[in-house]
């Protein structure tokens, strides 16, 4: 913290994380605990080499040759690399978005779209992956984006709307069944917005777009600026946590996320794998069973990267089923319309319904038990179970599917956790390019690169050269004299996860604090935040402020004092946590460029703050360290304690 701020004398708890630094004698770690994918361009490099041939290989004047991962150079060298100058092709681009409204364009902010989809319930955040959020930083992209709509995406708007209206809303424990939805990335997306009003929405796009991208993921963010108002007004206006049911949690999966690699000179591989929660989180969260929502009948299992997952649910005792979205049959029928004028017009509206017909429809909830129909859907439609069953033909039987396991490219290789039980998501084989020739291959000559001795290393190294950021962020909730928050946010500071060099370990790390902060935003009171833009800046402030706030944490019994002093101690009570976060990044936060010196203290700015952090690459942290005030049950925060204790920094919220 700057030096003008004296220290506070409560004890505090927390750690410093610094991230190792890369020599070239260092021998290179296995891929998977490095990469996701690997982006080569030219021929094939050993990724042992990179170092030491990266300058010969930088001032070559023909084709450069990189083994890289695709993600990674995306962030460091631009979301188009090698195809700067061919732009995104959209099918169905609109002017307006969903609602008919103009303002699509604010989604373009990769922070207002994070708000428009991000889950509400705090407990889903950590499966939360904000990737294809983030690729918005770069302005070339967004100067290409615009809403899309297409006839399929309103078939799949129209089912979504079915499943909300007629079963979510109508079971009695919606809750208590996952949906995991694998459909082509723009249709998950319409599907999600028909089912916004009554399903937590959690998406898994963990993927820049790429104008020769493998996985049309351009058409998946497009999809999202289509929807992203009318999402949020659904996702917002939501009853959920004032008594009523909880929400079903709805998985949304790009199934061309695993699409066939054809052309290494005309494709960039951008492909991924889903990442869901274990089948024992699952269970932690009251979920007792998993729909797999495909787009038809066609697909008989779920694709290769769930294989695993799903074997574990059914293992694990969870119910899984699968649901063509085919079984729900549109019907154009004609309904009667009251207009301004007093007026009655009738109009062709399109319905679907499961089986496809009206008569049938309320059977989804026979094909699928595990869903209790309320007693006045049941009273309603007229159906009692499966009593009407033997005198109703069926139109329409769920598929006969069990998760079986079966030799994939993915089997055995979870990342993210020290076992399989811990872990999230799957790793790519060994041997990738022999066996699924996953690894990209894109000529892209010298001077497209522009790369330097110097930027060459940077690059692989996380940063540009004199590139530093730092950003802190002291919080203060009024806790009310209870120890639960103080003690679940040093449960995530002690778990040993949280320090791993694993990428998806410290992703997790920062969603569970930004959960547990979110949770709290009603009780946020005091606050102070700073931002430095400089190299030598960034590492003195992280250095003030991480040294400050370690010279003050006390974990020993010896350094404990319960006593009240008088002088620093006046009160047992605990009122008040005071949670610290500071990073220092290789790369901007911008979340913080905040110019309007009006809006640094409102509880929207803190807001918008947090909620950033979610937009963190981790690959860009160098160090971050999270304190707690107090950090042990001993010790209290007090309104006395706050006025003597050296806290006049902090701000009041407004």
């Amino acid at each position: 913290m700057s030096e003008n701020k004296s220290k506070n004398k409560l004890t505090g708890a927390g750690r410093i994380n610094r991230r190792e630094q890369l020599v070239e004698s260092e021998e290179p770690k296995p891929w998977w605990q490095t990469s996701r994918r690997k982006f080569i361009v030219g021929g094939a490099v050993a990724a042992g080499a990179v170092l030491t041939g990266g300058v010969w290989l930088a001032t070559r004047d023909d084709t450069t040759d990189v083994d890289k991962d695709s993600l990674e150079l995306q962030r460091a060298q631009g979301w188009n690399i090698g195809s700067e100058q061919k732009p995104l092709s959209l099918a169905g681009a609109q002017t307006l978005d969903s609602q008919g409204r103009d303002d699509w364009k604010r989604y373009l902010d990769q922070s207002v779209m994070l708000g428009a989809y991000q889950p509400r319930s705090q407990a889903w955040l950590p499966f939360f992956v904000p990737t294809l959020i983030q690729s918005l930083q770069f302005e070339s992209l967004r100067q290409q984006l615009a809403p899309i709509h297409l006839p399929d995406m309103r078939e799949s708007y129209g089912r979504g709307q079915t499943i909300a209206r007629d079963f979510l809303t109508n079971a009695q424990n919606a809750g208590e069944t996952a949906i995991v939805v694998d459909l082509p990335g723009r249709d998950s997306i319409a599907l999600a917005a028909g089912m916004a009003d009554a399903a937590e929405l959690i998406l898994t796009f963990d993927n820049f777009p790429h104008p020769l991208g493998v996985t049309p993921s351009h058409e998946t963010l497009a999809a999202m600026l289509y929807y992203a108002g009318e999402i949020e007004s659904k996702q917002a206006a939501a009853k959920w946590g004032e008594g009523t049911t909880k929400p079903a949690p709805v998985f949304l999966l790009d199934s061309k996320r695993l699409e066939t690699y054809k052309d290494a000179d005309a494709q960039f591989d951008n492909r991924y794998l889903a990442k869901l929660p274990s089948a024992q989180k699952f269970q932690e969260m009251g979920v007792k069973s998993l729909v797999y929502v495909t787009p038809d009948r066609t697909r008989a299992q779920e694709l290769d990267d769930l294989n695993e997952d799903f074997v574990a649910y059914k293992n694990s005792g969870l119910n899984v089923a699968m649901l063509p979205l085919s079984d729900l049959v549109g019907v154009d029928e004609n309904v009667s319309r009251e207009w301004g004028d007093g007026s009655t017009r009738t109009e062709q509206q399109r319905n679907y319904y499961y089986g496809g017909s009206p008569g049938f429809h309320p059977f989804f909830f026979y094909a699928y038990p595990f869903y209790s129909p309320s007693p006045a859907y049941a009273r309603r439609t007229g159906f009692a179970g499966g009593a009407r069953g033997a005198t109703l033909p069926p139109s329409v039987s769920p598929p006969r599917y069990i998760p079986a396991p079966r030799p994939t490219m993915f089997s055995g290789t979870r990342i993210g956790g020290r076992s399989s039980a811990s872990g999230v998501g799957r790793s790519k084989p060994t041997r990738l390019e022999a066996v699924y020739k996953l690894a990209h291959v894109l000529r892209v000559r010298r001077r497209e690169m522009k790369m330097t001795r110097r930027s060459w290393f940077q690059s692989l190294l996380g940063g540009e050269e004199g590139d530093g950021y730092f950003f802190g962020l002291q919080l203060l909730i009024h806790a009310f004299g209870k120890d639960d928050l103080r003690a679940r946010l040093a449960a995530i500071i002690s778990d040993p996860d949280g320090a791993l060099e694993d990428l998806e370990a410290k992703r997790r790390y920062i969603k569970r604090v930004v959960a547990v902060l979110l949770e709290q935003e009603p009780y946020w009171s005091q606050v102070f935040w700073d931002y430095k833009t400089t190299r030598a800046a960034a590492a003195a402030e992280f250095e003030s402020w991480a040294a400050e706030l370690s010279a003050n944490t006390a974990t020993e019994s010896e350094e404990m004092d319960a006593a009240v002093d008088g002088a620093f101690r006046v009160s047992h009570e605990k009122d008040y946590v005071a949670v610290t976060i500071v990073l220092h990044l290789s790369a901007p936060f911008p979340p913080a460029e905040i110019d309007d010196e009006s809006l640094y203290w409102q509880t929207a700015t803190i807001g918008k703050l947090v909620r950033g952090l979610l937009l963190v690459n981790p690959e860009t942290i160098l160090a971050d360290g999270v304190f707690i005030i107090p950090g042990n049950s001993e010790d209290g925060l007090s309104e006395e304690d706050l006025l003597i204790g050296g806290w006049s920094y902090l701000r009041v919220l407004t």
